[in-house]
């Protein structure tokens, strides 16, 4: 986003991306659902905690009623016990934040969505990518685990997609940092010796790249 800005981007040489986002509305619906989509397909998504806090935070502070605001604050993060039972007296809106922290499925998002406060809706364009792609003149460097909680690597697929026509895009697509980096580790994750190579690999490749614009 920051590379997109004219006051700077032409003195932007490259931008790694490393598990980003390329649309925020499509992150928040990814999280909301417990969902990862991409073209036609929608496929379960373990969410990191830490994706869920923030999340939560994000729409809790965009909520237009104070008493919307202090009551979600009682329920998601001061966890008492009482507050459920005042979640009727919520506006639609703080209704609507309620239910997408809460999670919903994949297709009732939109129509939730839609009852949020404009400036919330407005802090979502501002953070995309997606909303001045076609303002960035760096070269892109985008890299992402498949197995990543903390941001669905669908999300920069659809970055890379974007940036197609560029021939100076560079996308790399791993099955390494979960388990082998220790990073937000998901037990069921494993590499293989052959598969593990295969990634270094093409970290090497990813890193050569960088260093060669750094050069």
């Amino acid at each position: 986003v920051a590379a997109q800005d004219e006051r700077i981007r032409d003195h932007v040489s490259f931008v790694n991306v490393f598990a980003g986002y390329y649309d925020a509305y499509d992150f928040f619906k990814a999280i909301s659902s417990r969902s990862r989509f991409y073209g036609d397909y929608v496929a379960p998504w373990d969410t990191d905690d830490l994706t869920q806090r923030v999340f939560r935070n994000h729409l809790i502070d965009g909520l237009t009623s104070d008493a919307d605001r202090d009551l979600l604050i009682r329920v998601f993060q001061n966890e008492e016990a009482d507050a459920e039972a005042e979640v009727d007296s919520l506006s639609s809106e703080g209704m609507a934040a309620y239910r997408i922290i809460k999670g919903v499925p994949f297709e009732e998002f939109d129509a939730l969505a839609r009852q949020l406060s404009p400036q919330t809706t407005e802090f979502l364009r501002e953070i995309s990518p997606s909303t001045n792609i076609d303002r960035i003149k760096a070269r892109v460097l985008i890299m992402h685990d498949r197995a990543d909680r903390l941001v669905p690597s669908e999300e920069s697929r659809r970055l890379s997609e974007a940036l197609a026509d560029r021939a100076d895009t560079y996308y790399t697509e791993f099955s390494l940092f979960q388990k082998e980096v220790q990073l937000h580790v998901d037990d069921d994750v494993t590499v293989g010796p052959l598969n593990f190579t295969k990634e270094a690999f093409k970290l090497f490749l990813h890193m050569y790249n960088i260093m060669r614009d750094v050069s």
